[in-house]
């Protein structure tokens, strides 16, 4: 009776253990489960992230060039009827330089796009800088923001003209060159291309008085805030006059006389 006793006890709790085995197993297999689920939800949520960003960049570009765009019709409406006259095309930056007193700029369209060296770059906030070279595909100039780089402005819609250059510190600073004392100049007046070249048309707002200084007892030097923040920049417009040749040619030829 004992050996049949201790026989059912080592059955019974041998079934029990079967039964603890199977119930850890589904509870493993429940565990598993559930973190494979989360495991999987985290990876497809990240994937879809990734994607979301993907779709957000090419809209976000997207939408920077339609406001280019936008921006260069606003430009070409509040600039003189010259603006008309020349050809444009949009381009975006590929590389700006900002750390140095020669700073310049690179663009993704070359000639066979149309761009000709000594066009004028602009953007809705007025003058980048002047194409130096082209090659099929690209374009590079000088900044506004280089020494080497002036450009003729006029002080309010019918004031004097002078000669606009950066002042070598901000990305946001200019000085117009060579106004004279009487010439009364009030803070806050707009500074306006002349048209006085055949790089830019007249008319583009590009900056507000914010003080003067006397130079040699003759002329005055206006500080200029500039609208362009070149911080900013992501397209561009590339101008051209396409009578500069033909008035180049004639300014060489009457130069020989």
């Amino acid at each position: 009776m004992k050996v049949i006793g201790l026989a059912a006890s080592f059955i019974i709790l041998e079934l029990a253990a079967l039964a603890l085995l199977n119930s850890s197993s589904q509870l493993q297999n429940i565990w598993f489960n559930r973190a494979s689920h989360q495991l999987m939800g985290a990876l497809w949520g990240r994937a879809s992230n990734i994607g979301n960003y993907f779709r957000l960049t090419k809209i976000n570009d997207s939408l920077a060039r339609e406001n280019a765009r936008l921006g260069e019709e606003l430009m070409r409406l509040k600039a003189d009827n010259a603006a008309a006259e020349f050809n444009s095309q949009q381009a975006k930056v590929v590389k700006f330089s900002n750390n140095s007193q020669r700073n310049y700029i690179v663009l993704d369209k070359g000639s066979i796009h149309g761009i000709k060296p000594s066009s004028g770059i602009v953007s809705e906030k007025g003058v980048v800088g002047i194409v130096d070279a082209v090659s099929g595909h690209y374009s590079y100039g000088r900044t506004l923001m280089n020494t080497g780089i002036s450009v003729s402005a006029r002080l309010g819609r019918e004031g004097l003209v002078g000669s606009l250059n950066w002042d070598g510190k901000s990305s946001r600073s200019a000085v117009l060159h060579g106004i004279p004392l009487y010439f009364k100049v009030e803070p806050k007046d707009t500074v306006w291309t002349s048209g006085y070249s055949n790089i830019f048309p007249s008319g583009i707002a590009l900056g507000l008085v914010s003080g003067t200084s006397t130079q040699n007892g003759a002329t005055q030097d206006i500080s200029v805030d500039l609208f362009q923040d070149f911080a900013a920049l992501k397209y561009v417009t590339v101008l051209h006059n396409p009578q500069s040749e033909e008035i180049k040619a004639l300014e060489e030829q009457g130069g020989l006389q």
